[in-house]
């Protein structure tokens, strides 16, 4: 299968294949051109001046059918079950006859995670694919509508209620690590593929290297025109790894991510991966610890 690192060719998915060095470990991903009017609208309105230029002429050039539209290249990862047989789906793209046939061969879904109200909308495909499998999502503000939609079918992990946790979600879980991270409200599931030392994170790493300044970082985009733009108008001079946008967090709200991204990174992860960051991180323990520092110290330094 071909490496799934760069972005699928008119929007559909990139083959399962292995994330290289990491054993027991998959990716594919995708991107959705009906997302440009939002993608684009978001990026252009904290545009200005020159980025305010380059953003109309990006625009002029996707109109006249130059260049990709601007919209998010999403990762999946799937990963061999910590216990048993089959594998865990983490983060689910649309499922395609394709990726079904490739999780099949590797035993098939046995855990969906949801792991933000973000990258959640896919799962009814996979749901009916695979009733059997557990289903375990984060709480949160921003997920409630669809644990309401969802009903007893979903273990939810709320972070603030650790101590409630189902048990449907630990016994899944069992023989990774895995924390849930909040950030205002909003919840993300984070785990460590222990087999592969990769940490699968969602919406908190943004960027696949601790050089700020490397492209292949980057958040993913399916034209480096698009990469370029979003990381000069949000990251270029933000104080961390971050975009400028998730620095709004107040004492006790850094207070709350200080704890668990600490944990995180005490677990020594080789290699970390997100749905949205242009690579799975390279460099083993030490840098995959200064892109975690690199996102999240501010919280507690």
């Amino acid at each position: 299968a071909a490496a799934a690192s760069g972005a699928a060719v008119g929007g559909g998915c990139t083959p399962l294949a292995p994330v290289p060095g990491a054993d027991g470990l998959w990716e594919a991903t995708a991107w959705d051109p009906a997302g440009h009017e939002e993608t684009f609208g978001f990026i252009a309105r904290a545009c200005a001046k020159d980025l305010k230029v380059r953003a109309e002429e990006l625009s002029a050039r996707y109109q006249a059918g130059e260049l990709p539209p601007c919209v998010y290249v999403e990762r999946m990862l799937v990963a061999e079950m910590p216990r048993g047989d089959g594998v865990l789906v983490y983060c689910p793209l649309p499922l395609t006859p394709g990726l079904k046939a490739s999780v099949d061969e590797l035993g098939g879904c046995r855990l969906l995670v949801l792991p933000t109200s973000e990258h959640a909308r896919h799962h009814p495909a996979w749901r009916d694919a695979y009733p059997e499998a557990a289903l375990v999502c984060p709480a949160g503000d921003s997920m409630a509508p669809l644990l309401e939609a969802l009903g007893v079918a979903a273990s939810a992990m709320d972070a603030r209620d650790k101590g409630k946790w189902p048990r449907e979600a630990i016994r899944a879980l069992t023989g990774a690590s895995y924390e849930v991270l909040d950030t205002a409200g909003f919840q993300e599931i984070i785990i460590m593929h222990r087999k592969s030392k990769t940490l699968l994170t969602c919406d908190s790493i943004y960027l696949g290297c601790s050089d700020k300044q490397d492209p292949e970082g980057w958040k993913n985009f399916p034209a480096p025109e698009w990469r370029k733009l979003y990381f000069d108008v949000f990251c270029e001079k933000s104080p961390s790894l971050l975009p400028r946008y998730r620095h709004l967090l107040n004492e006790e709200q850094k207070q709350t991510v200080a704890r668990v991204m600490q944990k995180v990174i005490e677990w020594r992860p080789e290699r970390v991966t997100s749905a949205r960051c242009g690579k799975t991180s390279e460099g083993g323990a030490d840098e995959a610890e200064r892109i975690l520092s690199g996102h999240w110290s501010w919280c507690w330094k």
